[in-house]
């Protein structure tokens, strides 16, 4: 007499599209598999959005379970930093900041831009407010300025952080 076969694969799941997600299936014993694609093995390889399937049979007794697997586009940590900016009003590249993915959460920040002389020209935390070309309310001169900003994060792969360093212009 063989016992009735049992399979589980879980709850429905949302998964990151960067790489193929393994469904399982648990519970099965001895039993013959057969997942929705026609393979036979205790797992399946996901790339693909949609509702996968597998059977347990054991002769005459058969249980099925099914899962929906959904994707999304995998939320990571990558910023670009423009080489220049020109605070003259006209409402476009008005001020030097940083830019990143918007769904990565920001944990910690500091931005900070130097003349060439080493003198602090900016400083700032909050991501969202950048350098208006101003130091002490006057007009700095047009020129290159260095920066750093070191950001601590959290995205799909876990917490990170980064120092970056560069150069940006300065244009009046």
């Amino acid at each position: 007499v063989n016992a009735v076969p049992m399979v589980n694969l879980g709850p429905d799941t949302l998964v990151c599209d960067d790489k193929p997600f393994v469904l399982q299936a648990s519970g099965s014993g001895n039993a013959q598999l057969l997942w929705s694609d026609g393979s036979a093995g205790k797992s399946l390889s996901a790339t693909q959005a949609g509702t996968y399937w597998v059977r347990a049979s054991n002769g005459r007794c058969i249980d099925t379970d099914s899962m929906t697997l959904s994707l999304r586009e995998c939320i990571v940590f990558k910023t670009f930093t423009p080489n220049a900016f020109s605070p003259d009003g006209n409402s476009s590249n008005e001020t030097f900041r940083p830019y990143l993915n918007e769904n990565v959460r920001v944990t910690a920040y500091e931005l900070q831009v130097f003349d060439r002389w080493g003198n602090q020209a900016f400083r700032s935390t909050d991501l969202n407010t950048g350098w208006d070309g101003f130091v002490r309310g006057e007009k700095s001169p047009q020129g290159v300025y260095i920066y750093w900003f070191r950001i601590e994060y959290v995205d799909d792969k876990g917490p990170g952080n980064a120092l970056l360093r560069g150069e940006v212009t300065l244009l009046r």
